[in-house]
């Protein structure tokens, strides 16, 4: 939602879908500033690439009406804040490839996937959205952990996407999600949980890395950075 105006601050480019586009075009950001790439595409950075994979957000069991409205749909013009928040629709979600002659990394935001859509990459670090993982089918955590973290291979899992979205970070230790806790009927430690359990079954690391700190992804930090 804030993704322009990080761009107007920093001189960014914003990437992403046609809705995202949309946003950053009633933030009034410049045409310029603004990439909607093409399926498959890469982006260059200075010594950085970025490729966007479709992927798929996250199904909220229980029918919650009001989130689910926005998955699938999309923004079909420039987005003038302030809006309600409905208005932000999902718009497409991606698996965000990220390359550097160091080393590579996959973020894949939200709990949802597609079958196969990752076997042809493999990553040295995998940031695994678990929002909701807890509260899916036992079927749906071992095909998400098979689609996602077995296809690509990864030296290290750090869980996202985990965290309270209204609570502050600054001087605060990180505390799970208690409103979706609340509407999902979920605990998110029990995705955590999830995590500890599929990395002891696969022999992949999962690791919490600290906030607020320069952490380098590889070599693997040491274990007292958890």
């Amino acid at each position: 939602m804030d993704a322009p105006e990080v761009a107007r601050r920093t001189g960014a480019m914003l990437v992403g879908s046609e809705s995202t586009a949309n946003i950053g075009r009633g933030w009034d950001l410049p045409e310029e500033q603004i990439v909607v790439p093409r399926e498959g595409e890469a982006l260059s950075f200075g010594k950085f690439t970025l490729t966007m994979i479709k992927s798929k957000h996250f199904a909220f069991p229980g029918g919650y009406t009001s989130s689910q409205a926005a998955v699938g749909a999309t923004i079909n013009a420039p987005l003038r804040p302030p809006v309600p928040w409905q208005d932000y629709r999902e718009g497409g979600s991606y698996s965000i490839l990220i390359e550097h002659p160091s080393g590579s990394l996959l973020l894949q935001g939200s709990a949802g996937y597609v079958p196969g859509g990752l076997d042809h990459v493999d990553v040295d670090v995998l940031f695994l959205g678990i929002g909701g993982l807890g509260s899916q089918t036992a079927q749906y955590q071992d095909e998400y952990w098979e689609h996602v973290v077995e296809a690509t291979s990864p030296e290290l899992v750090v869980p996202v996407h985990w965290d309270s979205l209204t609570h502050p970070l600054r001087d605060k230790p990180v505390i799970a999600n208690r409103f979706w806790s609340d509407v999902l009927n979920f605990a998110p430690k029990q995705s955590l949980a999830l995590m500890d359990l599929k990395a002891a079954e696969s022999g992949i690391t999962v690791r919490h890395i600290p906030y607020w700190q320069d952490v380098p992804l590889l070599p693997l930090p040491p274990a007292n950075t958890e």
